[in-house]
């Protein structure tokens, strides 16, 4: 009876020791596709980084061109300049939006858990990086708002140039 007891238990450990192994690889699995993901954010911020370097030294551009140019009538130089102004305000704060973006990827990938206490603190993560993940989305649709509003603004801005 002990013989057959001891069969049951080493079979009871082999299956227990092979849904480990399963367990195990469907994290490293799951690993894998967060550092994927948090690859592909990366590379979206330096995109969105780039292309609002892109939009400031348009900008830049523009009020090269407007201050050449002079003003040409009193009172629209002072719109102009308050348009200026609001994009500068708006093309700061999608920097600070994009760095803010960077720092919570960074954060998430800057704190692993020790070999020991990664497989007991993987769902707790998995959560926490799922709230981040929420809220780096809600991040970007604002961004692409701000962005998309100061792309509109310089448009205007251009067709006003034009104008004079």
């Amino acid at each position: 009876m002990s013989n057959n007891n001891a069969s049951n238990n080493l079979i009871i450990a082999q299956r227990a020791v092979k849904q480990l192994r399963l367990e195990a690889s469907i994290r490293r699995i799951k690993s894998t596709r967060l550092q994927l993901r948090c690859n592909q954010q990366d590379a979206e911020l330096r995109r969105r980084e780039q292309h609002s370097n892109r939009l400031k030294e348009r900008l830049s551009q523009l009020t090269d061109r407007h201050k050449e140019k002079g003003p040409c009538h009193t009172g629209v130089g002072t719109d102009h300049d308050k348009l200026l102004a609001q994009l500068e305000t708006e093309l700061k704060a999608s920097q600070q939006l994009v760095k803010l973006q960077q720092q919570l990827l960074q954060d998430s990938l800057m704190s692993p858990a020790p070999s020991e206490l990664a497989d007991s603190y993987f769902l707790e993560e998995w959560e926490r990086l799922q709230v981040r993940w929420a809220e780096l989305d809600h991040q970007r649709r604002t961004f692409e708002r701000e962005r998309q509003s100061f792309t509109d603004a310089a448009i205007r801005l251009s067709h006003d140039v034009r104008r004079k």
